[in-house]
């Protein structure tokens, strides 16, 4: 484990979260750490309503839409690029809490990409457009 977050980091995440929701306009965000397993630090910033003036804090509920899915493969690439995981390996394998018996697992190739994800040149690129 790295070293533990400090009231120096917090400050420097505070700066950073209140120069983003300036820079950027952003109505409000709420920042989490997590050290270990304790959330080391949370603080919200801007506002969680506009209209009713309701200030943001990490104890509101966020509505997060589809950012998980983002999150989770920002997750695996991180894994992938420590060396701790390969994008051809099975969850099902991965998971020490899995106790599937052998024989019920089930054999399935990798799906291609969809056609939209893969990068296209020349006269493919415009049978897609």
């Amino acid at each position: 484990m790295g070293a533990p977050f400090t009231p120096s980091d917090a400050a420097r995440v505070r700066a950073a979260a209140a120069q983003s929701v300036d820079e950027y306009h952003v109505p409000g965000l709420a920042v989490g750490v997590v050290s270990g397993t304790e959330l080391a630090y949370a603080e919200g910033f801007g506002h969680a309503d506009i209209e009713s003036g309701r200030r943001q804090a990490p104890a509101l509920r966020q509505r997060i839409g589809s950012i998980t899915k983002t999150m989770t493969a920002l997750c695996a690439m991180a894994l992938v690029d420590e060396g701790r995981l390969s994008l051809d390996d099975r969850l099902i394998d991965s998971d020490p809490r899995t106790d599937v018996p052998r024989r019920r697992r089930v054999r399935a190739r990798p799906a291609p990409p969809h056609p939209h994800v893969r990068h296209r040149r020349g006269r493919d690129a415009r049978r897609c457009a």
